[in-house]
């Protein structure tokens, strides 16, 4: 059980927003994330140029935010585009920003001293070529190479379909699971976890369909699970939920997917405590074997069983009353085996 006065409770998110190009339409992602109360949010198909970043400031019930918005595109055209919305408070310090191309962004920050490394990703669709995937999941591992103290999470849309994802499957590395459907991007998208090692945080909580869909097609009958934060064994530990919100409105076809961590602030709060039950010491039945403990033995078993009431019915009664008697005396008369002190020849 984790020691919960030296832990701290955040959010982080993933949507694709469709198009970012449009100021307003940016300030009301930036507002809906605000809504939502997350420390960290990225943003899919953002569409815009080059790569640069802007504060933005929405105020809800008369309350203040203030957001940092990260974002990495082409320098022409208006095509894919990631970014990274990070709040700006006293308990999150942005330490750098990597934009390594129009579909992965990189930022590293510590969030009351839990060093992380936040990678958002927009994976090519299923109908793009081998040499465009290659190239991304080329470019994406090597973003896991860094110190061991920073923990990692990658979060973003991967375009990839799996059957595993519309149930609790508790997917991870290693994990086999019966009747796979996937299509070519869900088999980049397996080998992808398994090499780096990672969980997919969707599928290790019971939640139902409508909490795991990310993406409605526009006929209103095809529904994907397209989105996912995925992150390694250490922060898996201290996810406490994720799971997709219908609620706010990015006027995008893709929902808002969430998850709930809850890091330790502190050394104190990294300590597990575990009920860990002592161990039974046994007997030294060795003893047995000299007479005075054997007689001590057998006179105090005939003792205690002549106590037992051989005229009642319940068979299961008198069993349990002879076990405890002849084990009680047993514990009374026989010495304990004597643990081996550790031999120091200084």
């Amino acid at each position: 059980m984790v020691n919960k006065n030296h832990l701290h409770q955040w959010r982080i998110g993933t949507v694709n927003i469709r198009t970012g190009k449009d100021d307003i339409k940016l300030e009301n992602c930036i507002t809906e994330i605000a809504k939502a109360d997350l420390s960290v949010c990225a943003f899919q198909e953002v569409r815009r140029l080059n790569s640069s970043s802007v504060k933005i400031e929405p105020k809800i019930n008369d309350k203040n935010y203030k957001y940092e918005l990260y974002w990495c595109g082409y320098s022409m055209k208006r095509q894919h585009g990631v970014g990274i919305a990070i709040k700006i408070e006293n308990d999150i310090e942005i330490e750098e920003v990597l934009p390594v191309s129009p579909r992965i962004i990189t930022a590293n920050i510590t969030i009351r001293g839990c060093s992380l490394r936040i990678i958002c990703c927009y994976a090519p669709t299923e109908d793009d070529s081998t040499s465009s995937k290659n190239l991304f999941y080329a470019n994406l591992n090597k973003q896991f190479i860094c110190e061991k103290t920073r923990k990692v999470i990658c979060l973003g849309d991967f375009n990839a379909t799996s059957s595993a994802t519309l149930y609790n499957s508790s997917l991870r590395e290693n994990t086999l699971i019966d009747d796979l459907i996937v299509n070519n991007n869900g088999l980049r998208f397996h080998e992808f976890f398994n090499r780096n090692r990672l969980s997919v945080l969707n599928t290790w909580f019971t939640h139902k369909k409508c909490r795991r869909i990310t993406w409605h097609s526009p006929d209103g009958v095809t529904k994907k699970v397209y989105d996912f934060v995925l992150c390694c064994s250490w922060l898996r530990q201290y996810a406490n939920n994720c799971r997709v919100y219908n609620s706010f409105d990015f006027d995008s076809d893709h929902r808002l997917l969430i998850a709930d961590i809850c890091t330790p602030s502190s050394k104190i709060g990294r300590y597990i405590s575990r009920n860990r039950t002592p161990k039974s010491i046994k007997l030294n039945l060795k003893c047995l074997q000299d007479t005075q403990i054997y007689n001590a033995f057998l006179e105090n078993t005939v003792t205690k069983l002549e106590q037992i009431d051989l005229l009642q019915n319940n068979n299961s009664i008198i069993n349990e009353s002879f076990i405890t008697y002849i084990n009680s005396s047993a514990e009374e008369s026989i010495p304990k085996i004597e643990r081996s002190r550790l031999y120091q020849p200084w």
